[in-house]
């Protein structure tokens, strides 16, 4: 991947109509977002938009000509699938005990917001709303059908009813597809 396609700038997964309410829903990010489709459907590249949209909407402090963000956001994946400028990305070691270290570690060191690349057992649903309860942004990802289908992913690792019920706990249940189109040069009117 290319540095300049490393960032998108805009969510090419939402439609133009959708994408101020997308805008408005990542600048009202306070605690545990979750973003689900299927496998290749744009769920990391979705999670890189949402991130760098919500560093960006506290902007930069320009020290010494260097550009730091005024929100820490740190990220937690295996691997990195790109780059989010601004944010401090960590590789774990692809095993449970390594994403709930991970996440205790960057609860340690006073972040805004925590990208855990994906829900994908017991201990990291429970770490990952663990750190949401603390008042933390948490963004990740579950492999699931539907939104609903998000909260019975949940409820097969373990988590209890009543914390999948706090309405105070998730703010968005998010899914998403690809859609295919034709490109403009391609298209050919219909009679």
């Amino acid at each position: 991947m290319t540095a300049s396609k490393s960032r998108p700038s805009v969510c090419w997964a939402i439609t133009l109509t959708r994408s101020a309410l997308f805008a408005a829903f990542c600048s009202a990010l306070k605690v545990l977002s979750r973003y689900q489709a299927p496998t290749g459907s744009g769920k990391s590249t979705t999670l890189r938009t949402a991130s760098a949209a919500y560093l960006e909407q506290y902007g930069f402090n320009n020290t010494g000509g260097i550009l730091l963000p005024r929100r820490r956001l740190f990220t937690i994946e295996s691997p990195p699938e790109g780059r989010i400028p601004g944010a401090i990305q960590t590789a774990v070691m692809d095993s449970a005990q390594g994403w709930v270290d991970s996440i205790k570690s960057a609860l340690r060191l006073d972040p805004d917001g925590i990208l855990n690349g994906e829900i994908r057992d017991h201990d990291s649903a429970i770490t990952a709303i663990k750190a949401a309860m603390t008042g933390h942004l948490m963004l990740t990802t579950i492999h699931a059908n539907d939104p609903i289908n998000i909260l019975e992913r949940l409820e097969m690792e373990g988590v209890q009813a009543r914390m999948i019920a706090d309405p105070q706990l998730f703010i968005g249940l998010l899914s998403q597809r690809l859609v295919q189109l034709i490109c403009p040069h391609c298209r050919r009117p219909w009679p």
